[in-house]
Formats: structure tokens, C-alpha cells, sequence
């Protein structure tokens, strides 16, 4: 959480967040989706989850089957 709140206050274009929600309890799960749905306008960030539930605050998700791009996915909200 702390390497989170650091890149932040940098601002920056793009976020790459990889598996940041293993490890984290449902409640600041959401509380860190709910910031992060927050911020998707003003940068991109790209998040890589194991379980599309995660994503939910998202615009859009891809799925990576394969080694190939699948076709974008319709989330849930």
C-alpha cells in the first residue's frame, strides 16, 4: 500500500499495478478500488488481477488467453 501512495504523488501517465490486490482484506480491497475508480480519469492504469471481480471499477479489461489478446470483456458493476 505504501509503494501505491508513493507512485501517486508522483502523478504519473500511466500505473501499472501488478496483482496489487493479493494479499489485501475485502474491505481495503474495495476501499483501494473505490481510489482507484476515483483516479481513472486522470491517468491510465493498467492492472493486472487474477480474478475479474477485481476489476469492476475498471472502464475497460483484457484477458490474456494463451499468450494472445482476447477480446475486450464486458464488467460487471
Amino acid at each position: 500500500r505504501l509503494g501505491i501512495a508513493r507512485a501517486l504523488v508522483r502523478r504519473p501517465a500511466l500505473l501499472l499495478l501488478d496483482e496489487t490486490l493479493s494479499g489485501l482484506d475485502e474491505n481495503t480491497e474495495e476501499t483501494l478500488l473505490a481510489g482507484l475508480a476515483r483516479l481513472k480519469f486522470s491517468m491510465t492504469t493498467l492492472v493486472v488481477a487474477p480474478q475479474l471481480r477485481s476489476l469492476s471499477a475498471m472502464n475497460r479489461v483484457m484477458e490474456i488467453r494463451q499468450g494472445q489478446l482476447a477480446p475486450w470483456l464486458a464488467v460487471e458493476k
